[in-house]
C-alpha cells in the first residue's frame, strides 16, 4: 500500500512457487476490515509465474472509518476445477490512519516563473556532478524536480499531475521488472503473438557481451497505468535525457494510441523514435530558453569531429535494421525535406539548430502522421538520406565551437542532441 499525494494505491503480487502450472482459475479478493473492496478472476498461473496488480486506486466509502487501526486482507482461492488443487492463501497488513481521509482528486500544481527558473537552474550542478541516480533518493528527486519544471514550462502542467508513474530502478530491479511485465503481457496475448512479443520485450532487459545495457528504459501502459521505467545506475544527466525521450513516447501514447501497435513494422518503430528524439530537442532547448544561455556547446576538437563522423556512419549502416538509427535520420530528413516543415527547415539551415518551439512543431507534426501513411512517408525520406548526408554532416560539425572554457562545454550525455539532432 502506498500514499502518493492524497491518493492511496494498493499493489499486490501472487507467485506460483511450485514446479507445476496452476491450470485452473483462481480468485484474488481484497478486503478492508472484513468488508470486500475488490475481486480479480484469473485464468491460471504458470510454474514460477507472477501475477501482479499495480497502482489500484483505493476508493473510500462512507462506511469506512478513516482513523484508527485497520486490517487489509488479500486472499487467493482456487475456483471451479482448481478449488481442490489450489490451497487458499491469506495475507494481511495492519496499519493506523491519521485524522483525515485521503482525497482522490488533488489540486493541480501551479508553478510561478521564478520557481520554474530556480528548479531548472539545478541542471548545471546535475550536469557537472557525474553522480549516479541510484546513489541516493535525493539524486533521483533532483532529476524529477528538473524534469517537472521543464515539463511545466512546456505544457503548463506538472509532470506529477499527468496519468503517469516514473520508476527509477537499479539494474537488478529493472531486469526483474521487465521480466515480470514481459511475462505477464506475453501470457495474456498467448500463442504466436505472445511468443513474438515476449522475444522483443525481453530485449529491453538485454545486455551486450561486455555487460553494457542495450536499452536504458522504456514507456508502456501496464496494469492500467502509464509508466516510464528507467535504469538509475546512470548519471543524473543521462537519466534526465532518457526521461525526456520517454516522455515523448508517453505523450504520443496518450494522444495517438493507434500508433502503439505491438510487433509493428520497422518504419512505425522508427517514426516513434523520431518523435521521441524531437521531444529530446524540445526539452533541452527549452532549458536553454528558460536559463537564457546555451547548454549544448561542444569544442571544435578532432575527437568531437570524429565522433560526429562515426555516429553518422553508424546510423547509416544500421538504418535498414534498427529503429533508433532509422529514427534519428528520419528526424533530420523530415526537417530538411518535408515541405510542410519548410519554415523549420529554413530555420535549421539559417541558425544551425532548432528552437524548442520549432522542435515542438516537428514533434507534433510527426505525431500526426496517419498510421496508413507511415511506410510511404518513412521510406520516402530514408531513400534520400545519401543525398542529404553531406548537409547533415556539415551542419553537425559547424556546431563545434572554438575557444570554449571547461565551464562552457555541455554535458557529454547531451551531445547527441547538441551535435546529432536538428
Amino acid at each position: 500500500m502506498l500514499d502518493r499525494g492524497q491518493q492511496t494505491w494498493i499493489k499486490w503480487a501472487v507467485r506460483n512457487a511450485s514446479t507445476e502450472k496452476a491450470s485452473g482459475p483462481y480468485n484474488v479478493s481484497l478486503r478492508l476490515d472484513g468488508e470486500p473492496l475488490a475481486n480479480w478472476e484469473r485464468p491460471g498461473l504458470n510454474a514460477g509465474g507472477v501475477d501482479v496488480v499495480l497502482d489500484w486506486a483505493l476508493v473510500w466509502r462512507d462506511s469506512h472509518q478513516f482513523t484508527g487501526a485497520h486490517r487489509l486482507t488479500l486472499e487467493v482461492r482456487g475456483t471451479g476445477a482448481a478449488a481442490s488443487t489450489l490451497a487458499p492463501q491469506t495475507v494481511y497488513r495492519e496499519f493506523v490512519w491519521g485524522q483525515t481521509a485521503p482525497q482522490s482528486a488533488p489540486t493541480p500544481r501551479f508553478y510561478a516563473a521564478a520557481q520554474i527558473r530556480q528548479q531548472i537552474g539545478g541542471v548545471d550542478e546535475l550536469s557537472a556532478s557525474g553522480e549516479m541516480v541510484s546513489a541516493s533518493p535525493q539524486r533521483a528527486q533532483d532529476v524529477l524536480d528538473i524534469a517537472d519544471a521543464v515539463y511545466y514550462a512546456l505544457y503548463s502542467r506538472s509532470l506529477y499531475d499527468e496519468p503517469l508513474v516514473v520508476h527509477l530502478l537499479n539494474d537488478a530491479d529493472y531486469s526483474m521488472w521487465v521480466k515480470v511485465e514481459c511475462t505477464d503481457r506475453a501470457e495474456r496475448l498467448g500463442g504466436g503473438m505472445g511468443k513474438v512479443y515476449g522475444e522483443r520485450c525481453g530485449q529491453i532487459a538485454g545486455v551486450t557481451a561486455t555487460g553494457e545495457a542495450v536499452v536504458a528504459g522504456y514507456a508502456s501502459n501496464w496494469q492500467y497505468q502509464n509508466r516510464i521505467v528507467l535504469r538509475s545506475e546512470r548519471t543524473q544527466a543521462e537519466v534526465l535525457l532518457n526521461l525526456a525521450h520517454e516522455l515523448g513516447h508517453f505523450r504520443q501514447s496518450v494522444q495517438r494510441p493507434d500508433l502503439d501497435v505491438r510487433n509493428a513494422s520497422l518504419n512505425l518503430y522508427a517514426l516513434r523514435e523520431a518523435q521521441a528524439y524531437a521531444h529530446e530537442v524540445e526539452f533541452l532547448r527549452a532549458i536553454e530558453s528558460v536559463l537564457g544561455r546555451p547548454l549544448l556547446l561542444y569544442p571544435r576538437r578532432e575527437d568531437f569531429a570524429e565522433g560526429v563522423e562515426q555516429s553518422l556512419a553508424s546510423y547509416v549502416a544500421e538504418m535498414d535494421t534498427e529503429e533508433h538509427a532509422r529514427g534519428r535520420l528520419l528526424l533530420w530528413m523530415a526537417v530538411l525535406d518535408d515541405p510542410h516543415l519548410a519554415t523549420q527547415g529554413a530555420e535549421l539551415r539559417r541558425n544551425g539548430s532548432l528552437t524548442w518551439q520549432s522542435a515542438r512543431t516537428v514533434y507534433e507534426y510527426l505525431m500526426a502522421i496517419a498510421a496508413k501513411d507511415v511506410d510511404a512517408y518513412v521510406n520516402g525520406k530514408i531513400d534520400k538520406v545519401d543525398t542529404f548526408l553531406p548537409t547533415i554532416r556539415s551542419m553537425s560539425k559547424r556546431r563545434l565551437v572554438n575557444g570554449l572554457t571547461d565551464g562552457q562545454v555541455g554535458a557529454l550525455e547531451f551531445q547527441e542532441v547538441g551535435l546529432l539532432s536538428p
